[in-house]
């Protein structure tokens, strides 16, 4: 009877220890087998590239983190951690063949964030990648100006409270501007305002009320020229559902009481303005393009394009008023540039 149980035994570890076998790699008839997760790899949230010794696999994560993970060649699971910016994420990838991986990741420990798939792009055959910095495109920001184009009190002049606020977001996180720099109401953006205000309004009663006011005539316009960058990596993949470039202004006449005079909230299509001021989007010297709209199923606001002494820019030009009766309105133009610069 022993004999008969360990013989079943055996026999069930044996089988069990050939299915495993067949779960590992799909490169088991490879020469890189042992290495099979080195390389670089396109995915579905950018470029990674690996490198794996042993059991564990370590490299980068689309230059923003690091990644860290251990390779089990039975279940043919690759676990790990990445980096995106601090931010700390989960992954489980397994090899479908020598050159796919499909998988799942999220946040934390979590695993909930859907799926991530990839394609190696090239393999390491020293068993050593070289980590290659693509590079970040530099997207500047400017609000350029506002212009008055009707006002309503006595003097001839309207006082304006504006708020204009750019905000990106990749792969769902928001991203810090940098460098801004300001021709207008510095001290004030970087005491009450978010961190890539280009102006902000103050209520009657508040401190630096008055600093913040733009006051014209009608038909003059105030140069502003606040501007700040957001920075994108080359390699990026944009996404519907994880990018967001959205545009925020809102205009109020304060003269004797405050009338809301423009709100402005929409996203940008990113991917189209790149394409332009990289010179995929309309090549050459082209003088004849005037707009890029986006499908209008896409809820993207279209932008307007030019290209000047052979640099492209996109801008777009705002305008909102109201009206007291038929010969009174106050109304504003508010214009903005977007630009790559080095």
């Amino acid at each position: 009877m022993k004999t008969t149980i360990t013989r079943i035994l055996l026999f069930l570890l044996c089988t069990a220890g050939s299915v495993q076998l067949t779960a590992q790699s799909k490169c088991k008839d490879d020469v890189y087998a042992g290495r099979e997760w080195t390389g670089k790899w396109n995915t579905s949230f950018g470029e990674l590239v690996l490198i794996q010794r042993g059991s564990s696999v370590t490299g980068r994560y689309r230059n923003l983190g690091e990644v860290k993970a251990i390779y089990n060649k039975y279940t043919g699971k690759l676990k790990g951690t990445f980096t995106n910016k601090g931010s700390k994420g989960s992954f489980e990838f397994v090899l479908i063949s020598c050159s796919n991986f499909r998988g799942k990741w999220g946040w934390g420990t979590a695993l909930n964030k859907g799926d991530w798939s990839g394609k190696r792009a090239s393999r390491n055959t020293t068993n050593r990648v070289t980590r290659t910095n693509t590079g970040s495109y530099k997207l500047k920001i400017t609000l350029d100006y506002v212009k008055s184009s009707g006002t309503w009190d006595r003097d001839g002049k309207d006082d304006y409270m504006l708020h204009f606020l750019p905000t990106l977001k990749l792969d769902g996180r928001a991203q810090k501007m940098k460098y801004k720099k300001y021709g207008r109401i510095k001290n004030q953006i970087e005491s009450y305002g978010p961190s890539s205000a280009l102006h902000i309004r103050r209520t009657k009663g508040q401190k630096d009320h008055a600093s913040v006011q733009v006051h014209l005539y009608k038909g003059h316009k105030m140069n502003i020229g606040n501007s700040g960058i957001f920075e994108i990596p080359k390699n990026y993949r944009i996404t519907d559902s994880g990018t967001d470039f959205n545009i925020a202004i809102v205009a109020d006449e304060v003269s004797s009481k405050t009338e809301r005079i423009m709100t402005k909230n929409y996203k940008l299509d990113l991917k189209s303005i790149l394409d332009f001021l990289t010179g995929k989007l309309y090549p050459g010297n082209r003088r004849d393009f005037m707009e890029v709209i986006p499908p209008s199923s896409s809820g993207l606001k279209g932008t307007q394009i030019q290209m000047r002494n052979n640099k492209r820019y996109v801008y777009n030009n705002e305008h909102g008023e109201k009206r007291l009766n038929r010969d009174d309105r106050s109304g504003l133009e508010v214009r903005y540039v977007i630009e790559l610069v080095d």
